[in-house]
């Protein structure tokens, strides 16, 4: 009996089909969270009540120059922020709830203006 091979067959073609449709969702909902934040820019900073809560993990003194009291230090810092125009109903996309996408195509808070 031929009948549970090709049922686990249909499934198994189901499952694949069904996570390259994530996938691609995922892909087109990249591609437009990062249109939006091309287009939006930095005005999302300019609404009322916005923040950018952080926390210091690690604290490094470098060096210390007696003679000017210069003082060098490497800091690890770690922040949250809301863009509230890169937003989706997850029920339109696939149950997409969250995003991975490339930090050097949004645009982000910067501290004292420097990113390495």
């Amino acid at each position: 009996n031929m009948r549970p091979i090709v049922a686990c067959i249909l499934l198994l073609m189901a499952t694949l089909i069904g996570s390259w449709s994530v996938a691609k969702t995922r892909r087109e909902l990249r591609k437009q969270l990062e249109k939006a934040s091309e287009a939006v820019g930095y005005e999302y900073m300019k609404v009322e009540g916005f923040a950018v809560p952080g926390l210091l993990h690690r604290f490094k003194v470098d060096n210390v120059d007696e003679k000017s009291g210069r003082i060098e230090a490497s800091v690890n810092l770690s922040y949250v922020f809301v863009n509230p125009f890169l937003r989706w109903d997850p029920d339109v996309v696939s149950n997409i709830t969250q995003i991975e996408m490339d930090s050097a195509r949004l645009h982000r808070p910067t501290i004292d203006g420097c990113y390495r």
